[in-house]
């Protein structure tokens, strides 16, 4: 009967490792510890052996504790030694394998199979000491893996009571059955998976569907100890609904006219200068939507500010929420002196404001870089910086502000750009301070800063803070505004538009 002695890698200190050995029943002798070469702790057994007809080597036995069933391998270990090449093994599914080497001392390393991790406190690596003549027993303790299957759902208005329910099925490996989430009010739900590849479908809750253009299901690949996140963004479903303001000047005359302008008085306030050069044209040809008849064009000229401004509408109360939509075509030179104009925020003048969309004329050639600040917040929360965007393409901007239930000063935001059509573009996941924390990230465990909550009774178009610089700035149309019913979606879901 061959000799055997068992190592299991444990973590017993720094820089150390414990090893347990168990003797056959002939084998007689002592257990020492010694040094490794490599200044790891290691267990000797000092034993007769019963085997002498290999007296130069040995055997070592890599196990795996831990693993389920329907494995291709149990993993893999590499033996490494003085004089010799590395040997590797690919161990098989009965989770055993062996090799025969010299007698000496040996360095085993063991990979866990996809879907499983070491358990915790345990090594994946050990020094070994292999005596001539007998079996050496090398074990590892592994345990399933896990990562977090992140669902989130944006558009939701506050206060809901479910954000809908989802399907996430593993599709890496067959025979999986799907896992039912249930989405909270808030949108958000964290699910903690095997790592692998899941395909993720989502039912909007009632009064809500899926944004046109938005994918479903979402694939998303799972990695363990880290998440994944499949979002889907939402608006309100059914017949166009009332809003608090909306303007897209399809009744209004063509030009620059203050009555014109105004659309119908909607507009009390029209800029600094009267607001010199901002026109209401024809919208063909400026990839607007096909319904949308007008919208206004921004010219970068004279120093003016060439803004349009409400401030009557209504304040939103603790817990209630606000959404803003409207469509942008930036067309400014490349290479202007002024990088920055900040042409929509909830009104009044920027150091009074909550909020302000931002476009800087920083980007690379042909592109610009839209920003979204908090004027009542510190660095680095006052700032969200998102991806770079074409020029001369027309995109829909939503944000939506949502009030803390309970503290006047506090609110949450959150923002999705898609094409004209409605192709999602980028989301407040995309928009990052200067910790490289997105928009998403950050409001999902905190909140934002009023400067002035007054102020949500306004609202700014055109383009404040233009330079003295030649050339259109862009163009603005089809704004609308509207409380408690989360993102508007395109144009044409409310109340006024064709």
């Amino acid at each position: 009967m061959s000799n055997r002695k068992r190592h299991e890698p444990g973590s017993t200190g720094p820089g150390s490792h414990d090893a347990f050995l168990v003797a056959g029943p002939r084998q007689i002798g002592r257990r020492e510890f010694v040094r490794s070469s490599s200044g790891l702790l290691v267990a000797v057994s000092m034993f007769g052996c019963s085997d002498p007809s290999a007296p130069n080597s040995g055997v070592v036995r890599v196990m795996i504790n831990g693993l389920g069933g329907g494995l291709a391998t149990a993993g893999s270990a590499t033996i490494t030694g003085e004089g010799i090449a590395p040997i590797n093994l690919v161990l098989p599914a009965i989770a055993e394998g062996s090799a025969s080497v010299k007698a000496g001392n040996y360095h085993v390393v063991y990979a866990p199979p996809p879907g499983y991790t070491m358990a915790p406190g345990q090594l994946n690596e050990i020094d070994v000491v292999v005596v001539a003549g007998e079996t050496t027993d090398v074990q590892f303790n592994v345990v399933p893996a896990t990562g977090t299957l992140r669902v989130t759902v944006t558009g939701l208005a506050g206060g809901l009571g479910s954000g809908g329910s989802a399907q996430a099925l593993r599709t890496d490996i067959g025979g999986q059955a799907p896992l039912a989430i249930v989405i909270p009010g808030t949108g958000t739900v964290d699910s903690s998976v095997a790592p692998g590849t899941y395909s993720v479908t989502y039912t909007a809750p009632a009064g809500y569907q899926l944004t046109g253009g938005a994918t479903n299901p979402v694939v998303v690949v799972v990695a363990s100890s880290a998440t994944a996140t499949a979002s889907f963004p939402v608006e309100v479903s059914g017949v166009p609904t009332a809003v608090v303001f909306q303007s897209d000047w399809a009744a209004a005359a063509l030009g620059s006219s203050t009555a014109s302008k105004n659309d119908g008085g909607k507009w009390p306030i029209v800029g600094g200068s009267n607001g010199t050069g901002v026109e209401v044209v024809s919208a063909t040809g400026l990839g607007m939507p096909a319904t949308m008849l007008k919208c206004l064009r921004v010219p970068w000229n004279n120093g003016v500010f060439n803004f349009l401004r409400v401030d009557t509408l209504p304040v939103p109360a603790l817990g209630q929420s606000r959404a803003y939509r409207l469509y942008q075509r930036i067309v400014l030179p490349d290479g202007t002196a002024d990088i920055n104009t900040h042409p929509n925020q909830d009104g009044n003048a920027i150091g009074g404001c909550n909020w302000a969309w931002n476009v800087f004329n920083d980007a690379p050639a042909g592109k610009w870089r839209p920003g979204v600040q908090f004027v009542g917040d510190t660095f680095p929360n006052n700032n969200f910086i998102g991806p770079n965007l074409d020029k001369g393409v027309t995109y829909r901007l939503e944000f939506l502000l949502t009030r803390d239930a309970v503290s006047a000063t506090a609110f949450k935001f959150d923002l999705r750009i898609s094409t004209a059509a409605g192709a999602p573009v980028a989301n407040g996941g995309d928009f990052v301070n200067a910790s490289a924390i997105s928009l998403t990230a950050y409001c999902a465990s905190n909140n934002l800063v009023f400067n002035n909550p007054a102020n949500l009774n306004g609202f700014n178009a055109g383009a404040n803070d233009v330079g003295p610089e030649a050339g259109d700035w862009g163009y603005q149309g089809g704004i609308a505004i509207r409380d408690n019913e989360g993102f508007i979606g395109g144009y044409g879901s409310v109340v006024g538009e064709p």
